[in-house]
């Protein structure tokens, strides 16, 4: 398919939970470009102690508690200088609202360029925000990936999104946090092909 991004660890809960497993994938895979999502609890304040990190060319971490993480995030980020980490102040968790908010009458996201979620039983998600699955793509243990995200309804999915009108999931339309472009372009810089 030409995938040339990033093989993510993340989706809807704290990947280092099980690094024994992430590092067996990483292991089994031929593909060389991964990134890890994480709250970053799970890592040590000891700087030198989060060796898991070289596994990943990119590394995020959801900061919840900006005022006392200032420094160590500022240290992680010189000690594991020859890799991008990023880190936001994130609020936990506003996915919560997702399905309850009240619809937008115009959506343009590009989170579907950014993400493609499969969850650990197969099944391919629209993107993070939709945590209850509730956008049924089709599952990798059934269909491969190419012919999941080959599906014209995907595709009038995607192209709907990222032009701000036609059909809209529902799930979309109640979003607390669709992408825009410059988002995207913005947390991408450095690794988009020209």
């Amino acid at each position: 398919m030409g995938f040339r991004g990033f093989v993510g660890f993340h989706y809807y809960n704290e990947p280092l939970l099980d690094q024994g497993a992430i590092r067996e994938v990483i292991d089994a895979s031929q593909y060389g470009r991964f990134m890890l999502w994480t709250n970053g609890l799970l890592l040590s304040r000891r700087v030198t102690d989060n060796d898991v990190l070289r596994l990943f060319e990119w590394v995020v971490i959801s900061d919840y508690f900006p005022e006392r993480n200032a420094e160590w995030l500022a240290a992680l980020k010189q000690h594991y200088g020859d890799m991008r980490i990023d880190s936001f102040h994130a609020t936990f968790d506003h996915r919560l609202a997702n399905y309850d908010s009240p619809p937008h009458t115009a959506v343009q996201c590009w989170r579907q360029r950014l993400e493609i979620p499969v969850d650990h039983f197969g099944s391919v998600h629209l993107c993070c925000q939709d945590w209850k699955g509730s956008m049924g793509l089709g599952n990798i243990k059934r269909a491969p990936l190419h012919e999941i995200l080959g599906d014209s309804a995907y595709l009038r999915t995607v192209g709907a999104l990222r032009a701000g009108g036609g059909e809209i999931p529902s799930i979309c339309q109640t979003c607390t946090s669709p992408l825009d472009r410059e988002t995207y372009v913005t947390a991408c810089a450095g690794f988009l092909a020209d």
